[in-house]
This record gives structure tokens, C-alpha cells and sequence, in this order.
């Protein structure tokens, strides 16, 4: 186990002594796990999408997840707050050449540690002004990479669709510290991280293996958006959201209640039905002649082409013995648009939960 007391000490020192042990990490330029997902018979439809996940808001980053029922190894001393655990614990691991590190998220372009920790120290040249004298002083000052900066992780994944049990699935290939550059929310990936993402056949998250995990869902910045998805195979005319329609309305698969993941209520098919055709306002006029009471109830039917964000949940954790992240897919939620009275966009909220546990 790491310590991280480690960063208390030059991060140039520290690279120095790591390169006296250096791990080899073997040149992949490609990823057998999607190669593979390409050539599965009963996988219909895949896509990659990219993602960003901030596992503590509190920091810089901006809250871009909501994670739950939060664990980690209690013997690992990293401070200030405990959610930072898997960004520092994947620094530390690629820095020691544990993980293999790519140029570009596509995992074409292999890079070496000695790239790497050549790339976590770098030179500037900073000039100020003396205001009194207005003269100018020029000083070489020395930058380096500190853990304690990244606030997030970019994602490189897949979502795709087995026939087989009619599930939804996601994988991740690639992910990236964020925040290493010193810009805050509007970091710039430096280098990639090959995610071997397999979850395994038998699993406890009381493995001591397992030093960090959590539920995580994705917020109104973070949403899979249908836009941006880049489709890689489709062998049965697949629409994401028209099937996620069919898979409320007609499968045998459990949705909960827009209320929240775990929190909902049990939706049979008439009230997934009437998710699709929410009320939007109630209008009561009256008959001119026998000044009777009449009312109207408008809806506003949500067309299942109209949906272009959908919720991930998923569970996520990290194997400390095979040095990997690995995540499972638990629902996914089509997001709808709430107006006000005048027709005017307020925000987007979950139409119900569809469950792959």
C-alpha cells in the first residue's frame, strides 16, 4: 500500500528512485476487450462515449457525480478528504509504471514511464514588474505534477447491448487524471491509462483486494448524451432510446420510480406507461348554458425520439492485487425536460429507472 507521505518529499527525487525499479509495461495498441465486444455474436450495438466523474465535489472540480454508499481502505492515510483516494492511488500507480499509459485516449500512442515522469517536471520562465521601479525580473522556476491537484477523471468508454439477456452494458477502455495542469474545471487530459475493465465472475466487496468502491451516478454535466455517442456496431437497426421505451413497456426488466435510484417505488407497465405522458396542466372551463363544471387534463407525450440524455448507475471499484478499475452498469434513466407554466425550460429530471440488477 501506498503512502502518501510520499508527497511530501520532491516529486523529482521521488521519480528518480521509481526509475531504479521501473516496471515494463507491454507496447498494446489496441484494446483486446473491444476488438473482442466487435466480434461477439450476440453483442448488437456498442458505442464509445466520453465522461467525466468528480468523486469529491468538495474540491475544485465541479460536482459532476453523485456517489453513494462510499468505502475505501481505512488504512490508507490520504488526506484531506478520503474520496480522493482512487484519483491518488491511480497517479501513484501509473508513475510507478504499474499501469500502462497511453498519449491519446484511443490507446494508439504507448508512453513510456520515462516520458511520463520526464513530463511531470517541466521548467517555465515567469517575469513580474516592480511597480516602484518598473523594472522587469525574469526567474526560471520549476513545475511539477502534484496528486493533490487532480480533482476528476475523464472517461473513455462503451455502452453496448447483448441479446443474449437483453441488458445494457458499459466498459471502461481509458481514463485520465484531470486537474495535473493547474486549470481547475477546465483541465486537459496529459496522458491515458489502459482500464482492463473485467468485472469479476465471483465477487465480494469485502475482498481485501478491494481497497475502494462506491454507486455512481451521473449528473445534468455528466449525462450520456445521444448526440455524442459514436456509434461502432450496429447489427439490428438499434436505437438506444427507442429500446430503452420497449424495455420499460415490454420486457422483464424491473423500473423503479423517478424518485431515485434505490429510493423509488416499483412501476408496473400502466404507470411506465404514464410516465411517457405526464400531466402537464389541468384547465377547468364552464358550459355557458347549464353553467356546469368542466374538466381538461393536457399532457405533453414524451416520444422516446425526443429523449437526448440518459442517466448512468453504475457500481465502481478498484482491485489494489490486479492494479485495475472495474465498474457494472445498474440502471439506466431516460432524462426529460421540466418546464414552468410559460413552456420555458427549468431543468432535466429522471423519467423513471430502468434496473440491470
Amino acid at each position: 500500500m501506498f503512502n502518501v507521505l510520499l508527497m511530501m518529499y520532491s516529486l523529482r527525487t521521488w521519480l528518480l528512485l521509481l526509475a531504479c525499479c521501473s516496471t515494463l509495461i507491454p507496447a498494446y495498441t489496441q484494446h483486446a476487450q473491444l476488438e473482442y465486444l466487435k466480434k461477439h455474436p450476440n453483442v448488437t450495438w456498442m458505442a464509445s462515449f466520453e465522461g467525466q466523474y468528480s468523486f469529491n465535489p468538495t474540491e475544485a472540480g465541479p460536482d459532476r457525480t453523485i456517489l453513494t454508499k462510499f468505502y475505501q481502505d481505512p488504512s490508507t492515510p490520504i488526506e484531506p478528504n478520503l474520496r480522493n483516494y482512487i484519483l491518488v492511488k491511480l497517479f501513484l500507480e501509473a508513475m510507478e509504471g504499474n499501469l500502462p499509459c497511453y498519449k491519446d485516449a484511443e490507446l494508439t500512442q504507448l508512453l513510456p514511464v520515462e516520458q511520463l515522469r520526464a513530463m511531470a517536471i517541466r521548467t517555465d520562465t515567469i517575469t513580474t514588474i516592480n511597480p516602484q521601479t518598473y523594472e522587469s525580473n525574469t526567474q526560471v522556476v520549476q513545475l511539477e505534477w502534484n496528486p493533490a491537484d487532480v480533482h476528476s477523471l475523464a472517461t473513455h468508454s462503451v455502452i453496448y447491448y447483448d441479446r443474449s439477456t437483453t441488458n445494457y452494458h458499459t466498459k471502461v477502455l481509458a481514463v485520465s487524471l484531470l486537474g495535473l495542469d493547474n486549470l481547475g474545471g477546465n483541465s486537459v487530459p496529459a496522458f491515458w491509462i489502459k482500464i482492463d475493465d473485467t468485472f469479476p465472475k465471483k465477487f465480494s466487496m469485502h475482498d481485501a483486494n478491494i481497497t475502494w468502491g462506491g454507486i455512481v451516478m451521473t449528473t445534468q454535466l455528466t449525462n450520456l448524451r445521444t448526440d455524442y455517442l459514436k456509434e461502432l456496431k450496429n447489427t439490428d437497426n438499434h436505437e438506444l432510446t427507442q429500446r430503452l421505451y420497449e424495455q420499460a413497456l415490454m420486457s422483464d426488466k424491473r423500473v423503479e420510480s423517478s424518485a431515485g435510484y434505490g429510493q423509488g417505488e416499483w412501476l408496473d407497465k400502466l404507470a411506465v406507461l404514464e410516465t411517457y405522458r405526464p400531466v402537464v396542466d389541468t384547465i377547468i372551463t364552464y358550459d355557458p348554458l347549464t353553467y356546469e363544471e368542466m374538466v381538461h387534463v393536457r399532457t405533453d407525450n414524451i416520444e422516446p425520439q425526443s429523449i437526448s440524455e440518459i442517466r448512468l448507475v453504475q457500481e465502481w471499484y478498484y482491485d489494489d492485487k490486479r492494479k485495475t478499475l472495474f465498474q457494472r452498469l445498474r440502471a439506466l434513466a431516460p432524462m426529460v425536460e421540466v418546464k414552468d407554466k410559460g413552456g420555458s425550460y427549468v431543468y432535466k429530471r429522471p423519467l423513471h429507472y430502468i434496473r440491470y440488477d
